[in-house]
């Protein structure tokens, strides 16, 4: 499950600093996960480091979607779909069957928006294959 973490994360950071490098997102308004130590994890540091994740997530997903809205990049009825965002989150610490779909449908989710931003960006010639 881990590695679904890293890949997405990578593939979120590199649209994002695309977009910040042309200077159509502002940095100011992204937060990373950085602060959160996951040397030693426990359940609890695990439990609470997902919650935090999907909050980033989340927040980055409605960034780049809000970017896209303004650049009309998006056409109805996508430009809702785009920026509403709504993640489950981990109500407890047992990692049991359910948990574990409940995450790997995030994370699909994720995977999904990310590649649908992807397409736009490209579509809108915004940005360039290998970006």
């Amino acid at each position: 499950m881990w590695s679904n973490y890293e890949v997405i994360m990578k593939s979120l950071s590199g649209l994002t600093g695309a977009l910040i490098s042309e200077d159509w997102i502002s940095e100011a308004g992204l937060t990373s996960l950085e602060d959160i130590d996951l040397t030693k994890p426990n359940d609890r540091q695990l439990y609470r480091w997902l919650i935090t994740y999907y909050d980033v997530m989340e927040e980055n997903l409605r960034t780049v979607g809000l970017y896209a809205n303004d650049q009309q990049i998006l056409a109805p009825p996508d430009y809702n779909e785009y920026v509403t965002v709504s993640l489950w989150r981990p109500e407890g610490l047992v990692a049991d069957e359910e948990y574990v779909n409940k995450h790997n449908k995030n994370i699909g989710y994720i995977e999904a928006r990310i590649g649908s931003f992807y397409d736009a960006f490209f579509d809108a010639q915004l940005l360039n294959e290998g970006e």
